[in-house]
């Protein structure tokens, strides 16, 4: 007799003995509650926090990056395309932090399955397939955001900032202009920016 017929013969043995037996109490074969692992509160966790945690921020940082760069041309950085790409840059730094912060949570969740004794190899197995996808999501967000950066030092250099900046002196007397060059007013710098947004459309 195979293991098989041998469990099955002994299963339905117990459960003839069951039917047969009018006394029988099934709370005697149930777990206490005693008995049983604490394995703590169930907590549902709001992933809207940490969408709202990471939107916030995110819009922070660009805040920050904007003044850095654009700051001393107040009129660029109130321009409708720079508040525009300022918000769209700051939804993917967002999804970036995101991301980083969901991967971290899953692999803490796991080492917590390990800690609890599910160490078989499948599991160490995912843990390790999650650690590399956790690498990827890091290096794809740091060269999100670092693009992102680069991309409003370009833009201060195509709006001329960094000359304005270097003629800008307080308190000192003002070279004369060289032969052909231009002070830039507000006109000229709105069709700066025009030019810009064209360019890059």
């Amino acid at each position: 007799m195979s293991k098989n017929e041998e469990k099955q013969n002994e299963l339905q043995s117990e459960f003839d003995n069951i039917q047969n037996n009018s006394h029988f109490n099934p709370s005697n074969n149930l777990v206490k509650t005693e008995d049983m692992p604490d394995f703590g509160e169930l907590e549902i966790y709001n992933y809207n926090n940490d969408l709202t945690e990471v939107g916030q921020e995110a819009i922070e940082i660009m805040d920050h990056l904007v003044d850095l760069y654009l700051g001393d041309a107040p009129k660029i950085t109130q321009h409708p395309y720079i508040l525009r790409k300022k918000m769209e840059d700051a939804r993917v730094y967002a999804r970036s932090l995101f991301l980083e912060r969901m991967s971290e949570k899953l692999l803490i969740h796991q080492f917590k399955q390990v800690d609890q004794g599910d160490n078989s190899a499948r599991m160490h197995e995912v843990i390790n397939q999650t650690m590399r996808e956790m690498r990827e999501i890091n290096t794809d967000g740091r060269k999100s955001r670092t693009e992102i950066e680069s991309l409003y030092k370009q833009m201060r250099d195509d709006f001329g900032l960094n000359n304005l900046a270097d003629s800008t002196q307080t308190n000192e007397v003002k070279p004369e202009p060289e032969a052909g060059s231009k002070v830039m007013d507000a006109k000229d710098l709105n069709d700066v920016i025009d030019k810009y947004i064209q360019q890059k459309k």
